[in-house]
């Protein structure tokens, strides 16, 4: 079995802080794909999402054998958002390894469980569920929070 992980966090990240993220995450990577991890897994959501997934890309320009899966949960999941967000949304799933339909709507329970790492974003500040997050921790799935280096 590959080893893979998930990304998930806030989709309102402060400007100040999108830098650092960035430069943490792409490090994490780095270190993960020398680790054996290939498969990249996103939902595809503004913010953190949106960034895991431009970082996915940027490294399988040095990295041809990692994947991105974008595993898309929901149709109309751009419903709402402006014009700018969509383009970015469209190039991730013109640059990804698989593009998966998970069901008709949305559900905060869309968790894969099958994922060996949960890699997240979820400073004090954001007010988003973590629920998924704690669920991944009670199923033995390792959790990392870059939150807690920026």
């Amino acid at each position: 079995m590959e080893k893979s992980c998930l990304f998930a966090g806030c989709r309102k990240i402060q400007e100040n802080n999108k830098i650092k993220l960035k430069a943490e995450l792409y490090l994490l990577l780095t270190e993960l794909i020398n680790d054996g991890y290939i498969g990249f897994y996103t939902k595809g959501a503004l913010g953190f999402d949106t960034i895991a997934a431009l970082t996915v890309i940027r490294l399988k320009k040095s990295h041809p054998n990692i994947k991105l899966i974008f595993v898309y949960t929901c149709k109309g999941q751009t419903k709402g958002w402006n014009l700018r967000d969509i383009i970015i949304y469209n190039y991730i799933k013109l640059h990804c390894n698989k593009y998966v339909y998970k069901r008709e709507k949305y559900a905060s329970s869309d968790i894969p469980v099958d994922n060996n790492i949960y890699i997240t974003y979820f400073p004090e500040e954001c007010s988003e569920d973590e629920n998924w997050s704690n669920y991944s921790e009670q199923n033995g799935s390792k959790v990392i929070n870059l939150a807690h280096l920026i």
